[in-house]
């Protein structure tokens, strides 16, 4: 015997779907203690340094998206005396479950300490040690991490860690490190005196790009080759090859995955697909209080993206299917 349903039964089930479909992607989301002031994000773990509080210095913390918990690296306590040009920290990157991060204070003179810590050894530990005049180019610089890779340098010595700590790698650069990244088996570094230089995974020079130093406002890696971003344009580029996709005036590229260039334009995230240009916007500003949306991060698993104390992350599925209409 066929059941049959009754007809405001039917509407109601239709009303549910049609709201369904209309609304918002399902995100996850946990708090930070403070303003969350860095993002990095790897094999589904997001890690995010958390801005001063009564009572509780800036610090990480690693959130797991598959089982919601979270780990603090280090132990609660006060910042202590005042600095008079700032402290903070920079990053983190995470690999796995590995995070690592910079963090600063001083005045004139200004001491870069480079930490790293996981969920197994909470405790943050020292890698390296630097100081600068406040004014010039940070000593020590880390980037973003992938799978298998963890890369920071300092000076022009270029260091890849692994996932579970041990260095892969490291050797010299012809140049101080700007910036720093690593995806697809290799590591890329815009070097002080502006040119993008392509390593392999042991640091053989794979490919090189000569730009103008401070050109280069954004560097990322990903299947298509390395991703420059020069004014509002992102280039890809591998060997002789390139192509070129053009975001909004003022943007600023965040990441790339899977075809996907993730940029931020004033309070808005927005996704470009490199192959055809295709946009989709993925978050406006918060709710008064929350905060803007500056913080972002894209891999294959998933997004995440930080407003104010509030961090959210959004399964791939509900990244893809934004260009799916």
């Amino acid at each position: 015997m066929r059941a049959v349903l009754a007809p405001t039964l039917v509407a109601a089930l239709l009303a549910a779907l049609t709201t369904a479909a209309g609304a918002a992607p399902a995100e996850r989301s946990v708090r930070s203690p403070g303003t969350v002031t860095g993002l990095g994000q790897n094999r589904g773990f997001v890690a995010f340094a958390s801005g001063a509080v009564t009572g509780d210095c800036d610090h990480v913390e690693l959130w797991s998206t598959y089982t919601r918990g979270v780990s603090r690296f280090g132990r609660k306590r006060p910042c202590g005396e005042q600095v008079s040009t700032g402290r903070g920290i920079v990053g983190p990157a995470v690999s796995g479950q590995r995070a690592l991060w910079l963090s600063y204070a001083g005045g004139n003179i200004r001491e870069w300490t480079l930490l790293t810590a996981t969920p197994t050894a909470r405790t943050p530990r020292r890698l390296a040690f630097a100081a600068a005049d406040v004014d010039g180019p940070a000593p020590i610089v880390i980037g973003d991490g992938a799978d298998t890779s963890l890369p920071y340098a300092v000076g022009a010595t270029i260091t890849v860690l692994g996932p579970s700590g041990s260095r892969l790698a490291r050797w010299q650069a012809t140049a101080p490190v700007r910036m720093l990244t690593s995806g697809a088996g290799r590591v890329a570094a815009v070097l002080a005196d502006g040119a993008v230089v392509v390593y392999s995974a042991a640091g053989v020079v794979v490919a090189e790009y000569p730009y103008a130093p401070g050109a280069v406002t954004a560097l990322r890696l990903g299947l298509p080759g390395v991703l420059i971003q020069v004014g509002s344009a992102v280039d890809a580029r591998k060997g002789a090859a390139a192509r070129s996709v053009q975001l909004r005036p003022g943007a600023r590229m965040l990441d790339f995955a899977e075809g996907i260039v993730l940029y931020a334009k004033g309070p808005d995230l927005f996704g470009r697909k490199l192959s055809t240009g295709k946009e989709a916007l993925f978050a406006t500003p918060g709710p008064p209080g929350r905060g803007r949306t500056l913080l972002a991060q894209l891999e294959p698993r998933g997004l995440s993206y930080a407003q104010g104390d509030r961090i959210l992350w959004r399964a791939w599925v509900h990244v893809a299917a934004a260009f799916a209409s």
